[in-house]
């Protein structure tokens, strides 16, 4: 969460994708640093952290302001949320981040299959798992035996979920080591239950690559066209020192209406925030260009393998964050 390059990449994740719920895992900055970077975001109160215990675990929620949050519970390795939107049914997320120990997992399943009647019939969990199913959700390391995939496969089959299928790359963690010492695995996944997936059948996660972690970015999408609707508008108090905002606003809101004095109201404001909606994606920076060149670069790098590849990851990456450094300093002016 502390990186110089996290903030700007959420930034552009939120801009592009208008994510309900955000979860961070492996956070392990103080109570203090952890409020002060959402309310960069505008997220304030809207909330929820489970502190790590040492140098493991720590889990930080925020969620979007249209969502009605009825309640949440935490516990040591995942946070329980309820929440409705939309013409929606009522559901609960559970957001999970389980333990490298195979012993502390095993304790975790447990617990977290005694929790599951609370949450009725209508849930979905999503998070880092730190296991695999099969021996394909791995490349390279050592080599897993049948026996030792069962314990997280019988933990499947007693919650009585199933696991949602993944666009994109097929695996989302990275040792981040060079050539021959390369590993990668499949730790994170979102699975649902039976009445969950009957309400959002054409519900998908993608794999999209993160520069600043070792973990790449899982997106929900819930297929769910009543909740995309038009573009939610956001004010973004950064806009105001830039070139053409005053103008922007100044045109849209002197529109003249006949109406009542608060229907015009209602109108102008109606205007002016379609008005920002359209000059906002306009403005990319040429550091926005830049992040979006070599986001799909390293996309790119990713699939294809080549016998470079150690050495292109590495400087893409390294381009992408420094992008990504500028652009958030870009903004701090």
């Amino acid at each position: 969460l502390g990186g110089p390059s996290t903030i700007s990449q959420i930034r552009e994740t939120i801009k592009a994708h208008h994510p309900v719920f955000f979860l961070f895992l492996k956070q392990k900055k103080k109570n203090g640093f952890v409020k002060s970077v959402v309310r960069k975001l505008n997220c304030d109160d809207r909330i929820a952290i489970v502190d790590p215990v040492g140098l493991s675990g720590g889990l930080l929620l925020f969620w979007d302001s249209n969502v009605n949050v009825i309640q949440v519970q935490k516990k040591h390795f995942y946070i329980v949320v309820e929440f409705s939107f939309d013409l929606a049914p009522p559901q609960w997320g559970i957001f999970v981040y389980f333990s490298t120990y195979k012993h502390h997992r095993a304790s975790q399943w447990e617990e977290m299959a005694n929790d599951k009647d609370l949450w009725g019939d209508n849930w979905f969990t999503m998070g880092d798992w730190n296991d695999i199913r099969t021996e394909e959700d791995k490349m390279r390391g050592i080599k897993r035996s049948n026996r030792s995939l069962m314990g997280f496969n019988s933990f499947i089959n007693s919650m009585d979920m199933d696991e949602l299928p993944m666009t994109g790359y097929q695996f989302t963690w990275c040792n981040m080591k060079s050539e021959e010492g390369l590993v990668e695995k499949k730790l994170d996944r979102a699975f649902a239950s039976f009445t969950w997936n009957q309400n959002f059948p054409n519900a998908t996660v993608s794999n999209k690559v993160k520069s600043s972690s070792d973990h790449s970015l899982l997106l929900l999408d819930l297929g769910y066209s009543k909740h995309k609707g038009n573009a939610r508008f956001h004010f973004d108090k950064r806009w105001i020192g830039r070139e053409g905002f005053k103008e922007v606003v100044e045109e849209a809101w002197s529109q003249h209406s006949e109406r009542t004095p608060l229907f015009k109201l209602k109108e102008k404001v109606k205007r002016t925030k379609a008005a920002l909606l359209i000059w906002s994606s306009q403005i990319k920076s040429k550091n926005q260009h830049n992040i979006d060149i070599l986001t799909k670069k390293l996309e790119v790098l990713r699939e294809e393998k080549s016998d470079n590849y150690w050495v292109q990851w590495n400087e893409t990456r390294n381009d992408l964050n420094a992008a990504h450094r500028q652009e958030e300093l870009y903004w701090q002016q």
